[in-house]
């Protein structure tokens, strides 16, 4: 496989997971 497929494959993955993460930081912070 292209490495560029790879990058593309493992940049899909960790989007939803990263924003995930900012959404769950935003929460507790307005929670506080």
């Amino acid at each position: 496989m292209p490495v560029q497929i790879v990058g593309i494959q493992l940049f899909t993955m960790l989007l939803p997971l990263m924003s995930g993460l900012v959404y769950i930081d935003v929460r507790l912070v307005t929670i506080r």
